[in-house]
């Protein structure tokens, strides 16, 4: 299963350790290369080098809300709180602007997207901001 269509986000991918890099793929291979390895780096629990990767992906496409909200689980798994809320903010905000038309689709990733941002509020303690986004 993909990062981009799961239902509960699976990543992972090192360019380390034997696998092969993104520059020995041609560039319309390149989101589905990073996506793989962001999927197993993920799996091993090697949240770091699963944000780096999915790093990449946002910036090789940042109208992709998916990525950002992607990378925002890697940091919440590392304790990095105040960049899962970042991303999080960052990836509502590009899913606004792509709204499908389909109510249950939308409400879908909103709120998905709310938990996972009210779950990285927790962290940081911001209980105030938590609550609200859960009641979204």
């Amino acid at each position: 299963s993909s990062i981009a269509g799961s239902g509960a986000l699976a990543l992972g991918g090192c360019l380390l350790g034997g696998r092969p890099s993104v520059a020995s793929v041609d560039g319309s291979n390149k989101v589905e290369f990073l996506e793989k390895q962001a999927t197993e780096i993920y799996g091993e629990m090697n949240f770091k080098e699963a944000a780096n990767v999915l790093g990449e992906l946002v910036k090789s496409q940042p109208d992709n809300f998916k990525w950002s909200a992607a990378r925002a689980e890697a940091y919440v798994d590392m304790k990095d709180f105040e960049a899962a809320v970042r991303d999080y903010d960052a990836a509502l905000a590009i899913h606004a602007k792509h709204l499908t038309g389909d109510s249950l689709t939308d409400a879908g990733f909103d709120g998905r997207l709310l938990s996972g941002r009210a779950l990285a509020y927790e962290g940081l303690a911001n209980w105030e901001k938590a609550i609200k986004d859960y009641d979204r």
